[in-house]
C-alpha cells in the first residue's frame, strides 16, 4: 500500500475474517509492509465501518486518486466538486495510514534528490559532459530505484511527467509527454 518497498507479510486485501470464502484466493493476496498489515488488520470499509472501499494498489490505477504536492508529499486529489478529497483516497489513508508522517518524510527526500539529480544531468547533457545515452541510464536507475517507487512512477510514468525538470528529461530522451494521463 504505501510504497516503502519494505513487504515482509502477505496481507488479505478483502480480510479473511470478513469474507472467509477468499482467505485461499490468491488474487486476495498482496505484499505489504508490517505497518500497513497493522493498521488495516479487518478493516474493510464499507463492510467493516463507514467509508469507502480501500484501494487495492494492484488493481485500482492510485494516480486517479492520489496526487503529489510541490514538496513530494503524497496527497488525495480533490473531488469533482472542489470541495472535498475523494473518498476511497480519504479511506485508504485512514486504515493503511500511506500517509504516516514518516512515510512522507522519505517521499520528500526521494522526491527533491530526483529533482536535483535530474537537473544535474540536465545541466550536464546541455554542456555536452554527458550524452542522451547517460541521461536515459540515469532516468532508468530512478524508474527501478528500491525504495519510494511512488515517486518515481507518478513523476516519470504517471500525471507528474508534466512537471519540471522530469517533462524536460523525459523529452530530451525521446519520450512523448503529454499534459492528459
Amino acid at each position: 500500500y504505501c510504497s516503502s518497498n519494505e513487504p515482509s507479510q502477505i496481507e488479505h486485501y478483502r480480510p479473511k475474517a470478513v469474507f472467509p470464502e477468499l482467505a485461499m484466493v490468491y488474487d486476495n493476496y498482496l505484499w505489504t509492509c508490517s505497518i500497513c498489515n497493522g493498521s488495516k488488520l479487518d478493516r474493510f470499509p464499507p463492510d467493516t465501518e463507514a467509508g469507502e472501499q480501500i484501494l487495492n494498489p494492484i488493481d485500482d490505477s492510485v494516480w486517479e486518486y492520489f496526487t503529489f504536492d510541490h514538496f513530494g508529499n503524497l496527497t488525495p486529489l480533490l473531488s469533482s466538486n472542489g470541495e472535498d478529497f475523494l473518498s476511497r483516497a480519504i479511506s485508504t489513508c485512514e486504515v493503511v495510514k500511506i500517509d504516516r508522517e514518516f512515510l512522507q518524510k522519505r517521499r520528500r527526500r526521494r522526491y527533491s534528490s530526483y529533482v536535483k539529480d535530474l537537473k544535474r544531468s540536465l545541466k550536464d547533457l546541455d554542456e555536452g559532459s554527458i550524452t542522451i545515452e547517460n541521461l536515459l541510464s540515469d532516468i532508468q536507475d530512478i524508474r527501478t530505484d528500491d525504495f519510494q517507487a511512488d515517486v518515481a512512477d507518478y513523476f516519470l510514468n504517471g500525471p507528474g511527467r508534466v512537471n519540471e525538470p522530469f517533462r524536460s528529461a523525459l523529452i530530451a530522451i525521446g519520450e512523448e509527454v503529454s499534459t492528459e494521463f
